[in-house]
């Protein structure tokens, strides 16, 4: 085989690689940050959820799950400075 043509192999094997690699990472990107959706899953369906929980909970209920994770999410201390039960 004439080096000519290995060398033309070569940079097409390694221009293949790097753009199945791009390709790939694009991909798996879109996957991460949540682009590839399907269906009727994703930000709706979790509200949904939530709203058909939050519908169920008493007041009781509804009001120590407002204390705990208030509009954050993230737990919040109570006046004495500790954690809610």
């Amino acid at each position: 085989m004439n080096r000519h043509y290995l060398w033309r192999f070569l940079k097409i094997v390694v221009i293949a690689t790097a753009a199945v690699g791009v390709v790939g990472l694009v991909v798996m990107s879109l996957w991460l940050v949540g682009g590839l959706r399907h269906g009727g899953h994703g930000r709706g369906h979790w509200r949904r959820r939530m709203a058909e929980r939050w519908e169920a909970m008493s007041d009781e209920e509804r009001a120590r799950f407002g204390h705990r994770f208030g509009r954050c999410g993230g737990a919040r201390a109570d006046k004495a400075g500790g954690l809610p039960a």
